[in-house]
C-alpha cells in the first residue's frame, strides 16, 4: 500500500503482511525489533524496478533482466523513486552505473523535500553527461548535491529526467542508484 508500481501482463507480483496481536507496548515492541536499520536509500536493477516509476517514458518490460532499460515516450520523461527517507547533509552524493545514449549535453536530477518539489539543472561534476559519456557505454556518473541552494534538510524522493527534446533513438540502462556519504 506504500508504493506505486508499474504492473506489466505478465508480471507475478508478491508481496506479505503480517498481523500483530497484543497490546500497543507488544505491538511497538515488536515493530521496532523488526525494522530495518536506517540507512542511505539505494537501488540495484538486478530483477525489478524497485518501485521506480515512469512519467511520459516505458522500459523494455517484465522481467527486469540486470538493469532498468527505458526509453522517452515525449517531452519531460522522468523516472521517479519510491518514497523514502535521508537527510541532505548525509547524503552529499549521488552515485548512477549507467548508460545513456542521447545528444542532449546537460542532465537533470532532482528531489523532493517534506516542504516541497526542486528540479535544479546540474552542470557541477565534469562527467555528467560529456559527449564522451553519453555514448551508449556503461559509465560511473557521480553527481555532487551538497551545496545546491534547495539540497537541504529532510528529503523524500528523486527524480531523474530522461533528456529527451523528442529525439529518436535515446534511451537509458541504469543498473543503480545510491547515495555516497
Amino acid at each position: 500500500p506504500n508504493f506505486k508500481d508499474i504492473l506489466d501482463h505478465n508480471i507475478v507480483y508478491k508481496y506479505h503482511y503480517v498481523f500483530i496481536v497484543g497490546s500497543i507496548r507488544q505491538i511497538r515492541s515488536w515493530v521496532y525489533q523488526q525494522a530495518p536499520r536506517a540507512g542511505l536509500p539505494q537501488w540495484k536493477f538486478t530483477h525489478d524496478r524497485q518501485h521506480w516509476v515512469y512519467v511520459h517514458a516505458h522500459d523494455t518490460g517484465w522481467p527486469i533482466k540486470g538493469c532498468l532499460n527505458v526509453s522517452p515516450a515525449g517531452p519531460d520523461s522522468r523516472l521517479i523513486s519510491p518514497s523514502c527517507f535521508w537527510q541532505a547533509a548525509q547524503a552529499p552524493v549521488l552515485y548512477m552505473h549507467a548508460a545513456f545514449k542521447t545528444t542532449e549535453k546537460s542532465g537533470m536530477v532532482g528531489w523532493r523535500s517534506f516542504h516541497q518539489a526542486h528540479r535544479p539543472t546540474f552542470h557541477c561534476h565534469p562527467a555528467w553527461l560529456s559527449r564522451s559519456s553519453a555514448d551508449g557505454r556503461y559509465h560511473h556518473y557521480v553527481i555532487r548535491l551538497a551545496g545546491q541552494k534547495t539540497y537541504r534538510g529532510p528529503m523524500a524522493q528523486l527524480c531523474i529526467d530522461l533528456l529527451s527534446t523528442g529525439q529518436r533513438r535515446t534511451w537509458v540502462k541504469i543498473r543503480c542508484i545510491r547515495f555516497i556519504p
